[in-house]
């Protein structure tokens, strides 16, 4: 963004050079392959339009009519602090005088999005440049912070995890607009009115309509499940967003036909391949790598199928049977344009009684398995004469023997133990193979088949937070 008349002297000088170089590229065209030259010929092309937008835009601000702005979100208070400086006819010098500060504090300030401002110098500012605020995001900007922890944390809120994921930098409490903006996403993702945060009456987040939304197990308001999973939900749909270019195409319910569609189209069943048939099929794939909740969700929004996996371990036959039970709640229901299932990490004792979470395990080991999951599992206890400290090495012999992925029946071998209540994860986890990282090749399929331009910086930031943060 151009802020005054030196740096937009300066922009002209540089689009003058680039369209000077576009020329002589196209007066030389004959000298260059054709790949090279179109290499070149874009890249010009592309800085041209970008410098031109940039132009026209501080062109339209100081041509610009009205002379006030009106702001009704704490993420474009910043820009717009400089938009109306430069509408309103002042140098950053006449600026700073008007505040009773310093060129260098004011230009410090611009720099770092106003961060350093109390709110009194804030609101001072937003008065001079006769910026028009809306009553909530006045509300923000005089929040006191040391009320609002004292009410996020009596009211149950992980704030340390909450301020890592929605702020932009590391988190500063003396920040009037870092504040504002961390406690605006609060209000957005879960839906709670600024009146609540300011009101005199203990702050109380309705886990009751987030256990009608998202379907909590009872241990929710001890494990800010709910918390958490209204998180997720929001970041999801930002993802569903950035994916919003892709169609949605009917998933086989079938294991054999399943398999041999990523067969006939990958060459082998692997994690990797899965996923990339799940998005050919337009089923949006979010990977988040933060402890507890869940390892699983899916939603259906809007007819748009989102699935997030969420799993610690880093090991691809785990990753590729949680994608695949994921994919079968997506099969569900199909003419619904609204369906969530999650699968809580807590809550596995719960599948015996579910007949769709049975039928999603099965669906996962039979295409992993080549139909053979069942027929796998009884021999494993046959070899093991049921006794379940022989399992190990009867999994390992009845993988070999039947020249099937060993921590793929591992990993069922453990879903049907569980359902006995026998806990063998560890086991099974002992057992893995390979040195792939399916967090990594989540993440960079998700952001090959994303388009983050269409989202706003704000919205940007939150994803990509929520994609490469850790816990």
């Amino acid at each position: 963004m151009i802020k005054n008349q030196f740096e937009y002297n300066l922009t002209q000088e540089k689009l003058k050079d680039f369209k000077e170089a576009l020329d002589e590229l196209l007066k030389q065209k004959q000298d260059f392959d054709d790949l090279e030259f179109e290499l070149y010929f874009n890249a010009y092309k592309s800085q041209i339009e970008e410098l031109e937008t940039e132009i026209k835009q501080y062109e339209a601000l100081l041509n610009n009519k009205e002379k006030y702005l009106k702001i009704e979100s704490i993420e474009d208070l910043p820009n717009a602090l400089v938009k109306a400086r430069i509408m309103k006819g002042y140098s950053e010098e006449q600026l700073a005088k008007e505040l009773g500060i310093d060129r260098e504090t004011y230009l410090r300030a611009e720099r770092n999005d106003f961060e350093n401002f109390d709110s009194t110098t804030l609101l001072r500012l937003i008065d001079i440049l006769g910026i028009k605020l809306t009553e909530e995001v006045e509300a923000l900007i005089q929040l006191q912070y040391e009320d609002l922890e004292s009410k996020l944390t009596n009211a149950g809120f992980d704030l340390s995890f909450f301020k890592k994921k929605l702020s932009y930098s590391d988190f500063n409490e003396y920040s009037v607009i870092g504040t504002a903006s961390f406690v605006e996403r609060l209000l957005k993702i879960f839906q709670v009115s600024i009146k609540d945060i300011l009101g005199n009456m203990q702050l109380g987040f309705n886990l009751t309509a987030l256990n009608t939304r998202f379907k909590l197990p009872a241990n929710a308001n001890k494990k800010n499940i709910g918390f958490y999973t209204a998180y997720a939900n929001y970041i999801g749909q930002i993802a569903l967003k950035a994916t919003s270019h892709l169609k949605s195409k009917s998933i086989p319910d079938n294991p054999k036909v399943f398999y041999f569609e990523v067969i006939n189209r990958y060459g082998e069943l692997t994690f990797e391949n899965v996923l990339r048939y799940s998005w050919d099929l337009g089923v949006c794939v979010l990977p988040l790598n933060d402890k507890g909740a869940f390892h699983g969700a899916f939603w259906r929004v809007n007819g748009r199928n989102l699935i997030i996996l969420k799993q610690r371990i880093k090991y691809e036959s785990r990753w590729l049977f949680d994608l695949l039970h994921e994919l079968w709640h997506a099969i569900q229901e199909p003419d619904l344009k609204e369906r969530t299932v999650i699968d809580y990490e807590d809550a596995e004792q719960v599948m015996q009684y579910n007949e769709e979470e049975r039928i999603a395990n099965k669906f996962a080991g039979n295409i992993i398995l080549s139909g053979q999951a069942e027929k796998l599992v009884q021999l494993c206890v046959e070899k093991s004469h049921g006794k379940v400290e022989f399992l190990k090495s009867a999994v390992q012999a009845v993988a070999k023997e039947k020249n099937v992925p060993l921590g793929g029946l591992a990993n069922y071998m453990a879903y049907k133990l569980s359902v006995q209540g026998i806990n063998w994860w560890g086991t099974a986890a002992n057992l893995q193979t390979g040195d792939t990282n399916p967090l990594e090749i989540s993440r960079e399929i998700f952001l090959e088949n994303a388009n983050l331009e269409v989202l706003s910086e704000n919205e940007r930031y939150l994803l990509l937070s929520a994609l490469y943060g850790e816990e």
